[in-house]
């Protein structure tokens, strides 16, 4: 049997999640590695219970958008929001990409709608509706 642990990505382990689950804020600690793949899609799995919300897993092979934000493959939960602030990372909803949706941070926000970029995109996406919001990212799992 493999030993589950989660380290914080600045080099703390963790091997009890009960505290960090009682957060639904931790977005200066966002980045967390899990022992495995399998703990990883866990412990999105335990915050999409807890908070709402669904599960998404992000493949190797995607984009260097947001390389440096988001670790090149994990699991994460959006969460879905009443209200988005610049800074927020969320899944929204994006035909030109290849599945779909993307995840990218907010840079501004109107009535209604949002502006995001990927942190390494010179340009931002445009703007999107509310509506095509999936939810917030706070934290995400790789392994």
């Amino acid at each position: 049997m493999t030993e589950k642990s989660l380290t914080l990505v600045s080099g703390r382990i963790l091997t009890s999640m009960s505290f960090l689950l009682l957060l639904p804020d931790v977005s200066k600690n966002r980045n967390w590695r899990a022992s495995s793949e399998e703990y990883a899609r866990e412990l999105a799995q335990k915050d999409a219970e807890k908070f709402g919300g669904k599960v998404y897993k992000k493949p190797a092979s995607s984009t260097i958008s947001m390389l440096g934000t988001i670790p090149r493959q994990a699991y994460y939960t959006a969460w879905p929001q009443e209200n988005y602030k610049a800074g927020d990372i969320v899944v929204h909803e994006d035909p030109k990409s290849k599945v779909g949706l993307s995840v990218h941070e907010v840079k501004d926000v109107k009535p209604g709608k949002v502006l995001t970029q990927g942190t390494n995109n010179a340009r931002p996406d445009g703007w999107s509706s509310l509506l095509e919001i999936r939810g917030r990212v706070p934290r995400f799992y790789s392994w």
